[in-house]
């Protein structure tokens, strides 16, 4: 197993820090090398908003690095694998948008395990126990069968509604928590005098892992 082979593997089976992700990556000092794996680790980064430290040690062709990756990784480029919902248009000739594919086909399966026997509600669109919606390939309509096999290529485009449970209030961030982030913010906006669409890109990108009250 080379060493291509061994990185893909990794970001199948398991998920990372952007921190671990870019000591692996830094063992890749060739940049075209560097623009080949990194798709396979970007959207296996549990800390989202840091993936592009997978670049860090090449701070020179940053730009070219990420357009590089960008056109490798097609669509699969702004997968967020921890709010999945949204409308899908995967070439299946792409790798790394296949892997897209294949990761929201196991979460669903995942998903109809509990649906099941009755530990999850059927929230589909009809009643096949699937977050797959308005399904296509290659233009024609059609409903999933739980023994649909992937194609490898084509065009496959749907709707993915990842219906999750309801937060428990128990998980709520505390206020003294949340007063700690808004002052981080009001520091970032006021004192350093950052653009708000930056702050807004920072916040939305640990929006994921938040539960919050209505007040």
């Amino acid at each position: 197993m080379n060493q291509e082979e061994l990185v893909r593997s990794l970001g199948t089976e398991h998920v990372l820090w952007a921190r671990q992700a870019a000591e692996l990556m830094f063992s890749f000092k060739n940049q075209e090398a560097l623009a080949k794996v990194v798709p396979y680790l970007m959207n296996r980064v549990l800390d989202r908003h840091n993936r592009f430290a997978l670049v860090s040690h090449q701070p020179r062709a940053q730009r070219q690095l990420l357009t590089k990756i960008s056109q490798k990784m097609g669509k699969g480029f702004l997968f967020n694998y921890w709010n999945p919902n949204g409308h899908y248009e995967l070439n299946l000739a792409n790798p790394v948008e296949r892997d897209v594919a294949v990761t929201l086909l196991v979460m669903n399966k995942e998903a109809a395990k509990r649906i099941i026997p009755g530990e999850k509600a059927d929230r589909s669109q009809v009643g096949n126990k699937s977050f797959f919606r308005n399904e296509r390939y290659n233009s024609k309509t059609f409903v999933m069968a739980p023994d649909w096999q992937l194609p490898h290529n084509g065009i496959f485009e749907f709707d993915f509604m990842y219906l999750l449970d309801v937060p428990d209030p128990a998980q709520a961030i505390s206020d003294e928590k949340l007063a700690i982030l808004l002052e981080w913010l009001k520091a970032k906006a006021e004192h350093e005098q950052c653009e708000s669409g930056p702050l807004a890109l920072a916040f939305a990108s640990v929006s994921d892992m938040l539960v919050l009250r209505s007040d």
